[in-house]
């Protein structure tokens, strides 16, 4: 858009200095007395200049202003992974584009007290390797909006091939072009209007300059004869890290330009491959560590090394390194231990022993154990592969092949046909026969066709042609079919009002037909519909119980006799079971999770991380997890990790007063109107992610009391309620049954049937 205003606005400059002479002369009045103020105004060649000058000079600012890089203004307030060959080597954030550089903000970077964003130069970015949008890393939003981008990138609409098109002649015209805009602009140089007017050029700079950085934005677009016809076409290339097969997206110029790559894959179809290294310092009497993405968290526990994945994807490990020791030794796993997404690894941790010779035997030689602890450090290799999205510079990646055929017109279907009718192999013998068995005389099988006629009067070549002729009218009438369903749908207003009973009535009874054995059981709903005047009752979801699987008991006995109390919210039945066990074992037969007071910290964090996946699993697939509160005593800030997003909880004082937001109102009116200074809080969360949706505030809007996360098909509802005491829990009962009433609504909302299954009546 940017680059088409500077079109029209070198268009209006020429046609301004052509003009302006002509109107200026037919303007000017016959004579001095008729002469006034705004005449001699207009009369007055320093105008002109400042005037003119002035225009040039907002031209030059906006190229500087909108003259940036086309593939990173893709990027712009996107969630990336850029890899760099400096320090730090992996960064991530939301990218922030500006001519001089770009800016990475990260709020999980400052959740973990580093840098909140960084900030690289023009100059800088040529350590860059790439910029990486993981599809994992995606939400919903972005996912379809970068599925309906591959789709038009590598499938391209008619207008979008046309305007390519056209773009590319303008490339091949741009010499032409160039030379008669400086013939154009040569002859309104050398006009009088603007001799009279050079000798103020040094207000506003060199005419000629401005032209010159005009034009050159204004055409400024790579064109590469060689890669522009694989733009939609899946190519082979070589980048950092490897070969990968990808479809081109766009390319800019070579040097210090970049390429866009959908759905970058290696040859086993595994995404892009990332490399890592975590090191635990055992000189420094650290047993455990944990990388920089937070991935990978290794532990040591007595001879056993213990990994733990906490990323969605699988985790390979090649490498086992033992430093610092008399000999160092390198252990080469060939990356085949393999780490579940969430899931986790033991192995002993067994050095290989040292060979030492036996003083005054010649050739004869003692194997002495060693331990981890023999050593100063142990470093261990990481990597993965994750389907991904990938910006590399133009330098470090190049194109070696087409990846697949190359098709310069769209796929005849008739031809194909043509292709499948005519290899048809004449098989030897074959017999017809009829439903008993028996033969079929005078009925053969002729390159493919049962038929009487013989083959002597069968033109295979006609019968092929119709076929496929057929199978592409048909394929036509589909396709168009399908377009017009998209602009017009089919209008029901047309059909007849008893139209309810004539699809009720086919769709029975072509069931009772098909099963004889159902007849009569479908005998009495057969025949509903028709006795309700032509209306059909809309098919509700039944009002079935409602299962809350309630973690109490380790450390508060008060909360879940209250909890339990609530017999019946929003027309369902309640039915509550509590457990003490942090594995959760029958969490998958539970819709809401009730986790309790100080149940996940109370001094000392209590999840493991099995809990941690059983958790986020329970929540992906469309289960509620409520919290109460935690009990912060004794400790500062520890970060979650039964939550999809970084959250942290801080201890605070008691506290009564409160703060509904707007998306929470209605939580604290239905269905017990609740106010100001009726509950208790405690310890309050702070320092939440974006996604989190704040319902109440507490302590001056400083920290938060209620908060809502959507997560997969599931929800989490956080909340810093006190229920340590029989007069906490009575006076926070309210509440709880209103929590419990908006996540049933919530459930009831949701367009999924197996929410319900597996409920007791």
């Amino acid at each position: 858009m940017v680059r088409q205003s500077i079109y029209c606005i070198l268009i209006l400059a020429i046609l301004a200095g052509l003009f302006t002479p002509f109107v200026h002369a037919q303007t000017q009045p016959a004579t001095d007395e008729e002469k006034t103020w705004w005449d001699d105004l207009l009369d007055s060649k320093f105008l002109y200049a400042v005037v003119l000058m002035f225009a040039v000079s907002s031209v030059v600012w906006l190229i500087d202003l909108f003259k940036k890089d086309r593939i990173l203004k893709m990027l712009l307030g996107k969630y990336v992974v850029i890899l760099t060959s400096g320090d730090p080597r992996r960064i991530t954030g939301k990218f922030r584009l500006e001519r001089g550089g770009i800016e990475i903000f990260s709020e999980e970077s400052r959740l973990r007290g580093q840098a909140p964003s960084y900030i690289f130069e023009a100059s800088e970015m040529g350590a860059f390797e790439a910029f990486i949008r993981y599809h994992d890393d995606m939400t919903e939003s972005e996912r379809i909006e970068r599925d309906n981008d591959y789709q038009n990138t590598y499938h391209p609409k008619l207008m979008k091939r046309i305007g390519r098109t056209l773009r590319n002649f303008s490339h091949e015209m741009r010499d032409q072009f160039k030379k008669t805009f400086e013939a154009v602009w040569g002859k309104i140089r050398q006009s009088t209007f603007m001799q009279s007017i050079q000798r103020y050029e040094s207000m506003g700079g060199d005419l000629t300059q401005v032209q010159q950085e005009a034009f050159k934005y204004a055409m400024d677009v790579q064109y590469d004869r060689l890669i522009d016809r694989l733009i939609g076409t899946k190519v082979l290339v070589e980048a950092p890290g490897g070969r990968y097969t990808a479809v081109l997206k766009e390319y800019t110029g070579v040097k210090g330009g970049y390429m866009y790559l959908l759905d970058l894959r290696d040859n086993h179809d595994r995404g892009f491959m990332e490399t890592w290294q975590v090191e635990i310092s055992i000189e420094h009497g650290k047993h455990a560590a944990r990388d920089d993405r937070n991935a990978i968290r290794a532990r040591i526990d007595g001879d056993t090394m213990i990994l733990e994945n906490h990323a969605p994807y699988e985790i390979e490990m090649g490498w086992i390194r033992f430093r610092g020791g008399q000999k160092d030794q390198n252990h080469d796993l060939k990356w085949n231990w393999h780490i579940e997404p969430f899931g986790e690894l033991r192995f002993p941790i067994r050095p290989q022993p040292r060979r030492q010779p036996v003083g005054g035997i010649e050739k004869v030689f003692t194997e002495q154990p060693l331990t981890w602890r023999n050593f100063k450090k142990l470093q261990m290799d990481f990597r993965s592969f994750r389907p991904a999205d990938v910006v590399f510079p133009r330098a470090k990646c190049h194109i070696k092949e087409r990846a697949e055929k190359y098709q310069p017109a769209v796929l005849d279907l008739g031809g194909f046909t043509d292709a499948i009718l005519n290899d048809i192999k004449k098989p030897e013998e074959m017999v017809i026969a009829d439903k008993d068995g028996k033969p079929m005389q005078g009925v053969h099988l002729i390159h493919g066709y049962v038929t009487n006629i013989n083959e002597d009067r069968i033109d295979i070549k006609e019968v092929n042609a119709a076929y496929s002729k057929r199978w592409s009218v048909e394929h036509m009438f589909e396709t168009f079919d399908h377009k017009l369903r998209k602009i017009a749908p089919a209008k029901t207003d047309l059909l007849p009002s008893f139209r309810h009973r004539i699809v009720a009535q086919t769709v029975l009874a072509g069931g009772v037909n098909s099963k004889p054995q159902l007849r009569e059981p479908i005998a009495q709903p057969l025949y509903a519909p028709v006795w309700t005047n032509g209306w059909v009752r809309k098919k509700q979801k039944p009002i079935l119980p409602v299962k809350v699987l309630a973690l109490m008991g380790n450390t508060s006995r008060v909360e879940y006799p209250a909890l339990q109390s609530i017999e019946r919210v929003s027309g369902h039945r309640v039915i509550c079971h509590q457990t003490s066990d942090l594995r959760l074992p029958t969490i998958e037969k539970t819709h809401i999770l009730w986790i309790g007071y100080g149940e996940i910290f109370k001094d000392g964090y209590r999840f493991t991380i099995d809990t941690e996946q059983r958790v986020r699993n329970f929540a992906h697939k469309g289960g509620v997890v409520i919290v109460s509160g935690q009990d912060m005593r004794n400790n500062k800030r520890p970060t979650t990790r039964w939550t999809p997003e970084l959250i942290n909880a801080v201890e605070r004082d008691e506290s009564r007063a409160f703060h509904p937001a707007f998306a929470g109102r209605h939580l604290f009116e239905t269905p017990h109107p609740i106010a100001d200074n009726q509950l208790v809080f405690d310890d309050a969360w702070t320092e939440w992610g974006p996604r989190y949706e704040v319902l109440a505030t507490i302590n001056s809007g400083q920290d938060a009391a209620l908060l809502r996360l959507e997560y997969g098909e599931g929800l989490y509802i956080l909340s810093s309620l006190r229920n340590a005491s029989k007069e906490d829990v009575q006076s926070n009962v309210p509440m709880m049954e209103n929590l419990l009433y908006y996540v049933i609504q919530w459930l009831d909302e949701q367009k999924r049937e197996h929410l319900y299954i597996g409920a007791v009546t």
